[in-house]
């Protein structure tokens, strides 16, 4: 009777052991994806304007393969004041296509509470070719 004891014990101890050390690894890994999905979209952004500057703050993907984006801020080169600033972005991705072909295909784009900052100068009407400030790159 006590070696069944003794075995139920250690068996429990290294179930315990296990799930433990599987619950750090999986934390460890999660915490470092956000992190690369971080650096992934900075470079994204680096790559589409080189000349303007970018502020990022945290990007995390969640269970259900949508990219939340917290305070991204697009300034122009020779401006002290941000041109766009998103409190919270929500980018919706194809799932199918991201966890077979590991292909980013966005779906939609949700911008939560954005502040975008225009001056009209008084030389003209203001209109939509007069915001014409950054030429998109596909």
């Amino acid at each position: 009777m006590k070696t069944l004891r003794r075995t139920i014990m250690w068996l429990t101890l290294i179930l315990v052991v296990t799930a433990g050390f599987a619950g750090w690894a999986a934390h460890y890994y999660w915490s470092n994806a956000d992190r690369l999905l971080h650096e992934k979209v900075a470079e994204v952004f680096k790559a589409w304007h080189p000349e303007l500057k970018f502020q990022l703050g945290r990007c995390r993907l969640d269970w259900s393969g949508q990219i939340h984006v917290e305070q991204f801020a697009l300034t122009l080169p020779k401006s002290e004041r941000p041109l766009i600033d998103l409190p919270d972005t929500i980018v919706d991705l194809d799932r199918e296509a991201l966890l077979n072909r590991q292909e980013v295909i966005v779906q939609n784009l949700r911008l939560l509470q954005p502040h975008i900052e225009a001056t009209r100068f008084p030389v003209g009407p203001l209109t939509a070719v007069s915001f014409r400030i950054v030429s998109w790159r596909a």
